[in-house]
């Protein structure tokens, strides 16, 4: 749904500024602007999800541990874009530590899988594929 569609196009504008900022020091301003659209959005659904489930939002066993992943991944993108604010020293320190949690903000393309189960059973192989490779790598 909306949200899938969200994930992705944040996931889209997250490799555009990951890729601008390996060259530059700031990113563009449209970048940024859909960086805070895309927050603003996660940040109401995930009041809306909190508001209608209420506690079982934390306790509901089937997706309990989404919740909590998407909460953490929300916070990671306030802490980011209170980063912005707050930090005018473009100091190296400070630099790595803000492209560390844009950084994080695209495991948010891991919030799909809970839609797809097909999607989530490719994922799947793939990491799986991958460890078989890595030991065919090194034999």
């Amino acid at each position: 749904g909306t949200a899938s569609l969200m994930i992705f196009v944040n996931s889209i504008f997250i490799a555009i500024e990951t890729q601008w900022m390996a060259t530059n020091l700031e990113s563009p301003l449209f970048v940024q602007v859909m960086n805070y659209f895309c927050s603003l959005f996660f940040f109401v659904e995930l009041i809306m999800r909190m508001m209608a489930y209420r506690i079982e939002f934390f306790t509901r066993p089937g997706s309990r541990g989404w919740n909590i992943f998407d909460l953490l991944l929300v916070l990671v993108s306030f802490v980011d874009l209170a980063s912005l604010f707050f930090t005018r020293d473009p100091t190296v320190d400070v630099l790595q530590a803000v492209k560390i949690l844009k950084m994080l903000r695209i495991a948010r393309i891991f919030r799909v899988f809970r839609f797809s189960r097909e999607l989530s059973l490719m994922a799947l192989m793939i990491v799986d594929s991958m460890r078989s490779l890595m030991w065919a790598m090194m034999m």
